[in-house]
């Protein structure tokens, strides 16, 4: 597993490009983009999912 560096945490790079794919999938455009924010949102004029890292980061414990 390769994790990215978000705010101090790690994150599951894998899981990353699977929830980018979702987004690409439902939203029926391959323009549309995946970034962590604070909450959750959708920006129609740039194209852009904001997801929440909350939950998404990965436990310590784990790695």
């Amino acid at each position: 597993m390769k994790f990215i560096k978000f705010n101090d945490s790690r994150i599951d790079s894998f899981l990353f490009m699977e929830l980018t794919d979702l987004a690409k999938t439902l939203a029926k455009s391959d323009d549309v983009e995946l970034e962590y924010g604070v909450q959750s949102y959708y920006e129609p004029f740039e194209k852009k999912i904001f997801i929440s890292h909350f939950g998404m980061i990965v436990n310590k414990k784990i790695c």
